[in-house]
């Protein structure tokens, strides 16, 4: 791997109170690129507004710090998660993205 070049890979866990902590005050929002990045068919599951219901209301069953510095935060559902990207940006929490994952992380 090059130096400078920061992965996805997550490196530290975060409770799910202390990122509800990290989370308090901030206004949570979606980036464009989220939704770009999805099929027509899934924009009317997943609209803005659920994402961030799900995101500042849920507690999600695992949330770690990647090496990227943006924390993915990871929601139980009736088969497998939904994995949330989230940046911290001063008063924002910005959802970057989204997917479906069938298990959770292992880190090491």
């Amino acid at each position: 791997m090059m130096s400078g070049v920061y992965t996805t890979r997550p490196i530290k866990e975060i409770g799910s109170k202390a990122f509800r902590r990290l989370l308090k005050g901030r206004k949570i929002a979606v980036s464009q690129h989220a939704m770009d990045h999805i099929e027509r068919k899934e924009r009317k599951i997943f609209k803005e507004e659920e994402l961030i219901r799900i995101t500042g209301k849920d507690n999600p069953r695992r949330c770690y710090l990647q090496e990227n510095g943006r924390y993915s935060l990871y929601y139980r559902k009736t088969e497998g998660y939904l994995k949330v990207i989230i940046e911290l940006e001063n008063d924002n929490a910005v959802i970057v993205s989204f997917m479906n994952v069938i298990e959770l992380p292992k880190i090491k």
